[in-house]
């Protein structure tokens, strides 16, 4: 787990895990008072982080995070990319050969 300042882009605290637990062990650390002083929150679309990290800081908006937005457009452009590719194929063979 890796918690970044995406204001400063400094490493804020980082933990061998990924899950609930890992990550509730930042916000204990952190605090109830400095929690509440955190506005966003960027994170995957995993609902325990979001549902976890709300539940600490009740004053933030929860933020997909740029990475992510870009591989989900990149994997669904390329399903895309393959399904077109897949039925050109099939149109031109069923055309059969030219004359």
């Amino acid at each position: 787990m890796v918690v970044v300042d995406h204001d400063t882009g400094r490493l804020v605290w980082a933990k061998a895990g990924h899950d609930r637990a890992t990550l509730q062990e930042f916000f204990d650390l952190l605090g109830p008072e400095r929690a509440s002083a955190i506005k966003l929150i960027s994170a995957d679309a995993a609902e325990w982080i979001g549902d976890c990290a709300l539940t600490a800081c009740q004053n933030a908006t929860l933020c997909l995070n740029p990475f992510h937005i870009v591989r989900w457009a990149s994997q669904a452009l390329d399903v895309v990319r393959r399904w077109v590719w897949n039925v050109l194929r099939s149109l031109i063979s069923a055309a059969g050969p030219r004359s």
